[in-house]
C-alpha cells in the first residue's frame, strides 16, 4: 500500500512537471518570465477571458450568478440567435474562481488559469490509475498500473485541452465523470457529480453509455469481493438498479430541458465551410465522408500520438480534409478496416478456450463486458460521427475522453506481450524480470511522446508559432490563412509588419474559401493602404453585409465614402455612381437575409439591426 502510495505521488509529480515545463520555460518567441508574467492569450482565450463578462470578477463589469447560468459558455444569452449553444456554467465559474485565486496571490490570470489545467488533468491521469486497478483488481500490478497512468499523461491529443484554458470544459466534464465511477459514493452523490459534468461541457452526455458499463465491469470483475460467484449479469444490474436510475434520469433531465428550452439546435447558418466543411452535408455524402471524420478520430486516440493521419493543427477547415466524392475513394478502406479489427476482437474474445467448455463461462462474460465498456467509452466521439449536427470538425479536444480507454487497452495489450498478471507467475523471478523488461520498453517508447508534447505545448504559448503550425499541418485552412494575415499586417506580438505577406495569407484565404466572408474586410485594409481604391469599394461592400465583420467594416466604409462624396474631383470621375451601385448590393443583402431568417428563426434578423440603421 506504502509502495503504491509513493508510486502514485511521484507519477502526480511528473504529471504537473511535464506541462509545467513549456509553459514556463523560454522558447523562439517569448521568454520565460514573460510567459509567467505576462503571457500572451491564444485563439479562444482571448474571446473568453477579455470579452466575457461570466469570467470577470471586477464587481462593475461581471455578471450575475444568474446571467451565469442563462449565457452560453462564451458569455451571449443561450436564447440568442448567435449563440453556438454551448452551455457550460461550471467550467465559467471554475474560470471566474481561478481569477479570484489569482487576485489573491497577485500572480498573472492567465497563468494561474493554466496552471489549474495541469493540476486537473494530473488528478485525471491519477483517476485512470484508479479505474485500471478497479477493472483489473486481481491482475494489476504497479508497474502495469504507472504505465497506464504514464500513457494517459503522455497522450499528445491532450495538450489542447491542458494548456489552452478555453478547453477547461473537456478536463472538468471527464473528471467529474470519472469521480462519479466510484462505487463507494452514495448513488445521489455519485449522481450529483455526474451532472456538474454535465454542466461543465457537452462531453459527459455521450459518456452516459460507459459510465453504466465501468459500473457494471467493476463489480462484475470485482464479483468475489461484492457478490455471490453465482450472480449473473441481471443480478449485478438489480444491485445497483438505483445507481442507474438515478444516471439515467439526469442525462435525460438534462438533455430533456435543454430541448425544451431551445438549448441544444445551432443555427445552420452560423457554421461556416471554414469551420466545418462537411457540416451542411447529407445523406450518402454525409455518411461517408463522416466515416472518415470519425476514423480519423479514433486514430488519433489509439494511434497514441504515433499515427495520425492529418498531424498537428488547431484549425481543420475548409479543403484540410479533402471531401468523399465517390465510393472509389480509396480512404474509405480506413473505416472499413477499422471495423474488421473490431469483428476480429470481439471474435478473439468470445473464442472458447481449449481448457473450456461452456462458452458462456464467467470468464467469457468479464471479457465481453470489459470489452463492451472499452467501446463505450470510444463512444465519447460520437459528436463527430455525422449523426447529430455540430460546430466542431476535426478536433484534438474531442478525443480527450476516449483516450482513458485507449491508455488501458495499449497497457493490457503491453503486459499479454510480456505475459505479466498470471498467477502462478506472482513473486518469481521471472515475474521481476518480465517487469523490468517492460518498464524499459515503456520508457523507450515514451521519450519521442514526450518530446512531441514539450514540443507542441511551446507551440501553444505563442499565436504565431501555433498559427505556423498549423499551416505546415493544413496549409489550405482559410481560417489560419486569414489570422496569420492579420498579424503582418498589424504586427502582433512583436512580429515585424509585413504587406506583401498579409496580402498573400488574405488572398489564399479567399481563393480557399470563396464564401469566407470575414477576409474581405482584411482584404479592404490592405488594398486601402496600397491605394487600389476600387478594389477596396469592392470588399469593403463584402465585408458590411458579412455578419461577422459587419461593425468594423460599416465605421470604415462610412468613412471611406464620407471623404471620397466630398472630394468635388472624386465625384466627377463617377464616385456617386460607384457609391449607389455598392449602397444597392448592400440593401439588397440586407433584404434577402431578412426574408431568409424570418422563415427559418420566426423574426429573428441575423444582420445586426443597429449596423442596418448606421447605413
Amino acid at each position: 500500500m506504502k509502495d503504491h502510495f509513493l508510486w502514485s505521488s511521484i507519477v502526480f509529480i511528473a504529471s504537473f512537471a511535464v506541462y509545467i515545463q513549456p509553459i514556463t520555460r523560454s522558447n523562439a518567441f517569448i521568454s520565460g518570465s514573460e510567459l509567467i508574467k505576462n503571457p500572451i492569450p491564444a485563439l479562444d482565450e482571448v474571446y473568453l477571458t477579455l470579452e466575457n463578462n461570466d469570467v470577470k470578477i471586477d464587481p462593475e463589469t461581471r455578471s450575475s450568478l444568474l446571467q451565469v447560468f442563462q449565457n452560453d459558455y462564451w458569455g451571449r444569452p443561450m436564447d440568442n440567435y448567435s449563440s453556438h449553444k454551448s452551455y457550460r456554467p461550471i467550467t465559467v465559474l471554475s474560470i471566474r474562481a481561478g481569477y479570484f485565486l489569482a487576485d489573491r496571490v497577485r500572480m498573472n490570470g492567465l497563468f494561474v488559469q493554466r496552471v489549474i489545467n495541469i493540476l486537473i488533468h494530473a488528478i485525471l491521469v491519477q483517476m485512470v490509475g484508479r479505474l485500471y486497478l478497479s477493472l483489473f483488481k486481481s491482475h494489476a500490478s504497479d508497474v502495469d498500473t504507472i504505465i497506464v497512468m504514464g500513457m494517459f499523461m503522455l497522450h499528445p491529443t491532450h495538450i489542447e485541452c491542458v494548456v489552452n484554458i478555453a478547453n477547461r470544459g473537456h478536463l472538468l466534464s471527464l473528471m467529474f465523470t470519472m469521480i462519479s465511477l466510484d462505487l463507494a459514493l452514495h448513488p445521489i452523490l455519485a449522481a450529483l457529480i455526474y451532472f456538474l459534468g454535465l454542466i461543465s461541457s457537452e462531453t459527459a452526455v455521450f459518456l452516459y453509455p460507459a459510465v453504466c458499463l465501468t459500473w457494471l465491469s467493476i463489480d462484475v470483475c470485482n464479483r468475489g469481493e461484492n457478490s455471490k460467484k453465482e450472480d449473473g449479469l441481471l443480478g449485478h444490474i438489480q444491485r445497483r438498479i438505483f445507481r442507474f436510475s438515478l444516471i439515467t434520469g439526469s442525462t435525460f433531465a438534462y438533455l430533456f430541458l435543454r430541448h425544451r428550452l431551445g438549448w441544444i439546435h445551432i443555427p445552420r447558418d452560423l457554421i461556416r465551410q471554414a469551420e466545418n466543411p462537411f457540416y451542411a452535408l447529407d445523406g450518402i455524402d454525409r455518411m461517408l465522408n463522416y466515416s472518415l471524420v470519425l476514423s480519423i478520430h479514433v486514430v488519433k486516440s489509439l494511434g497514441m500520438g504515433y499515427i495520425d493521419m492529418v498531424g498537428f493543427s488547431h484549425e481543420y477547415g475548409f479543403d484540410c480534409v479533402e471531401r468523399i466524392a465517390s465510393l472509389r475513394d480509396t480512404r474509405l478502406s480506413i473505416p472499413l478496416l477499422l471495423i474488421a479489427v473490431v469483428f476480429f476482437l470481439f471474435y478473439r474474445i468470445c473464442r472458447k478456450p481449449g481448457n473450456m467448455q461452456n462458452r458462456k463461462s464467467a470468464w467469457c462474460k468479464e471479457r465481453i463486458l470489459i470489452f463492451l465498456t472499452f467501446g463505450a467509452w470510444m463512444a465519447s466521439l460520437f459528436p463527430v460521427s455525422g449523426f447529430i449536427r455540430v460546430g466542431t470538425f476535426i478536433a484534438d479536444r474531442i478525443v480527450m475522453a476516449s483516450t482513458v480507454a485507449s491508455a488501458i487497452l495499449w497497457t493490457r495489450i503491453l503486459c499479454a506481450i510480456f505475459k505479466l498478471g498470471r498467477t502462478e507467475m506472482i513473486g518469481t523471478t521471472s515475474e521481476t524480470r518480465k517487469k523490468f523488461a517492460l518498464s524499459l520498453a515503456f520508457l523507450l517508447a515514451s521519450w519521442p511522446l514526450w518530446v512531441k508534447l514539450q514540443m507542441r505545448s511551446a507551440q501553444w504559448m505563442f499565436p504565431v508559432s501555433l498559427l505556423q503550425s498549423s499551416l505546415k499541418s493544413c496549409p489550405r485552412s482559410a481560417k489560419s490563412n486569414l489570422e496569420m494575415s492579420k498579424v503582418y499586417i498589424s504586427g502582433l506580438f512583436g512580429t515585424p509588419k509585413d504587406r506583401e505577406k498579409a496580402l498573400f495569407h488574405a488572398e489564399a484565404a479567399q481563393s480557399i474559401d470563396p464564401d469566407f466572408c470575414d477576409v474581405n474586410l482584411q482584404l479592404a485594409q490592405l488594398h486601402i493602404q496600397k491605394g487600389k481604391f476600387l478594389e477596396f469599394e469592392e470588399v469593403i461592400t463584402k465585408g458590411v453585409i458579412c455578419q461577422y465583420t459587419m461593425t468594423d467594416s460599416v465605421s470604415l466604409f462610412q468613412q471611406y465614402w464620407s471623404a471620397v462624396l466630398k472630394d468635388e474631383s472624386s465625384v466627377k470621375q463617377g464616385a456617386n455612381e460607384r457609391y449607389n451601385a455598392h449602397m444597392s448590393i448592400i440593401e439588397q443583402a440586407i433584404l434577402e437575409d431578412k426574408e431568409r431568417t424570418e422563415k427559418s428563426t420566426d423574426g429573428e434578423i441575423q444582420i445586426d439591426s443597429q449596423g442596418q440603421n448606421e447605413l
